[in-house]
This record gives structure tokens, sequence and C-alpha cells, in this order.
């Protein structure tokens, strides 16, 4: 036994020196890591300034450095999420490039491929593209324009002719899966308010293509801040949230008491976020993906797998879309067609109840036919 531990030491410790042989020893926050160059066909670039090796004439307190662990370079051997921890100033907060390595580059492929050019530059594919759209649109930009103009109906209408264009680039997009231009619009016209930098329109789409999840923050901050993290900024392939807190995966064996208030506020974030003229569905509810702030209020903290319905559209049938949970008795399962076709859902009390709380909770709930929830025993500490 002693033996096999030392052995799995060894084995660790090795792998741990190869990897800083390989990779060096300090990871740092310069124009490779944060990929720059890939800009405009990127998420932006407002807060560039607050990275030490960009932003030099600034005060040295103000800026975004890495904590210990995320600063080891061999971490990113473990690191496949590409969440990163660092200290702004007093605060700690994420960075995140809000994909995988290879999701990263597969995305520059299909854009090279949509593009269909030779020796490409990713920076010029989604312009030609997006020159292309307004092309096809009746409308030639040129130069620059096509992408620093803001707010203007003709940029919103070619988002959506781009989407149209090329959705193979979208396909993975979740929030697009309903296929209504009025959400396009909506959450265009609330990045275009908000984004203060230039670069707009392919900032853009580069998220909504890779990750819409800085999008869905800034439109909906203002309705649900309360179950939202805070969003700082982005610069180049890089978003910079607030840190929340632990996940409720690390709260399982927390007081049931507490477990029940956190319970209630699932609950409570699933009615409204169910209700308003976008109704927000969430399809990937686990305890990794929700975490509580020092004051005890719970945020979900991956907001990238969220269906968007527009409850103003006269096609959506008016009765309620029910998940009776049939399709698989032990797992979540739900129809994407059901979902956006209806005025009303209950998805995401489904979601919570059945796939969240049924782990959060454990023993003391069981599931209803429609998601609801009811105590099944005395106990209180189980």
């Amino acid at each position: 036994m002693v033996r096999r531990r030392w052995r799995s030491w060894i084995i660790f410790l090795s792998c741990i020196g190869v990897g800083f042989l390989c990779f060096g020893w300090k990871q740092e926050l310069d124009k490779e890591f944060l990929e720059l160059d890939t800009c405009p066909a990127c998420y932006g670039q407002t807060l560039c300034h607050d990275f030490p090796l960009l932003g030099k004439h600034r005060n040295k307190a103000s800026f975004i450095e890495l904590d210990f662990y995320s600063g080891l370079k061999p971490t990113k051997l473990v690191n496949v999420k590409n969440v990163y921890y660092a200290k702004w100033g007093h605060n700690f907060i994420v960075l995140k490039k809000l994909a995988h390595d290879s999701e990263l580059k597969e995305f520059d492929q299909t854009l090279c491929d949509a593009a269909r050019t030779l020796n490409c530059n990713v920076s010029e594919a989604l312009v030609k593209l997006m020159n292309e759209s307004r092309m096809s649109m009746g409308r030639i930009v040129k130069d620059e324009a096509i992408y620093t103009e803001k707010g203007t109906g003709i940029n919103s209408r070619t988002v959506v002719e781009v989407i149209r264009k090329f959705p193979k680039l979208f396909q993975k997009s979740e929030v697009l899966q309903c296929g209504q231009n009025s959400s396009i619009e909506y959450l265009f016209s609330k990045f275009s308010m908000l984004h203060k930098g230039q670069d707009v329109i392919p900032s853009f789409l580069t998220l909504l293509a890779v990750n819409p999840e800085p999008i869905i923050i800034m439109s909906f901050q203002s309705s649900y801040g309360g179950f939202l993290p805070m969003l700082y900024g982005t610069c180049g392939r890089i978003i910079a949230e607030e840190y929340v807190g632990v996940t409720l995966a690390h709260l399982i064996t927390a007081q049931w008491i507490i477990r029940a208030r956190y319970a209630l506020q699932l609950l409570t974030m699933a009615r409204d976020f169910s209700q308003g003229r976008f109704r927000l569905y969430m399809t990937d509810v686990s305890t990794d993906n929700f975490a509580v702030d020092a004051s005890g209020n719970v945020k979900i903290i991956d907001v990238e797998n969220i269906l968007m319905v527009d409850s103003e559209d006269k096609a959506l049938d008016q009765k309620e879309s029910i998940n009776d949970g049939f399709a698989c008795r032990r797992c979540f399962s739900f129809s994407y067609e059901d979902v956006c076709t209806h005025l009303y859902a209950d998805h995401n009390y489904f979601a919570v109840c059945k796939h969240l709380l049924m782990t959060f909770l454990k023993a003391s709930f069981t599931l209803l036919h429609h998601g609801c929830i009811r105590n099944t025993g005395n106990s209180r500490t189980s």
C-alpha cells in the first residue's frame, strides 16, 4: 500500500515537472494569451487597459493579475474549461475564454471555411462575411464603417443577415435555437448600447457563435441582476466576470435548512426567468453552474445554455408546454420544439426540481408529475 502511494506521488510529481518543462512557469496575461490578434473576431477590448502588459501607464495597483494557481502554466493541462481566477485591485474576479481551445480552433476554421479565403486570417474573415451580407442586402459599406456604426437599424439587420447566410457558424448557439429574429434584434440592441468599445457587430457575432454568456448578462442584468454575475469587460478572447463564490456542488453537505433557502432562490429564479417578454429557459442545470455569494444569494455562473423565447410572437401556442418526464425517468430531457413554440412552459421548474434539487436536497424531496416537489420525510438533516 505504501509503495502504491509513493508510485502515485512520483507519477504526479513527474507530470508536474514535465508540465513546467513544456510550458514554463508563469502564465503572462500577454497578447498571445488574450488572442488579441484575432480581433475584431474577438469578444471586444473594453478592459485591455487594465492588463499589466497592455496598460503600462496606469496605476499598477489597478491591474488584473492571475492568482498563484491560475498563474502556473502547467495548470493548463487540467484547466480544460479555460477558466482562470484573478485579482483586480481588491476584488477577486474570474477570467473566462468561454470555450475549450479545441472549440475556439473549430470556430476559427468554420469562419475561414465560410469566408472561402486562402491563408485565412480570422480577423479579416469575419469582416468579409459581414460585407457579403451587406452586399446581399443591397448596401456596400467600405473600409471599417461596417463595424464601427452603433445602434442603427441597418446594423441589426446585418447581424440577422449574417446569421441567416452562415448558419453553420452559429449552429451550436443555444440562444438562437428558437429562431426568432426579434430575440436577436433585442440582444443586439442591448449589447450595442452597453458595449463601450468599437467593433460592436463582430464582437457580438463572435460571442453569439462561441458562447453568448456576456450578451445574455448584458441584456438582462437590469431585469435579473440578482441572479446573474457582474460582467466587468472584455479583452481579446477573454471576459472578466465577478467571482460569485463557492458552487452548490460544494454545499451539498450544508445544513438542510440552508440548502432549503438556496432551493427557494432557485425556484424564484425559475419563476422569474419564465416571465417577462423574453422567457429564458435554462438547459444545463447542475450544482456546478450555480454559486452562492457572501450574502447568501444564489447566482447562475454558467449562462451559456439558455433558450430565449419572445412571448410577443403571435405564432406561439397559447397552451402551456408541460414536461411530464416520461421521455427519461432518470435523467433531464426536454423538447426544443415544445419549449420554443409555446407561450408558457414549465421547463425551468422541471429543470430545477428534477435535475438540480433532487441532487442538492437529496432524499428529502421527491419529484411529482409536473416538476413539483413535496416533503417525504421528517428528517431535517438529510
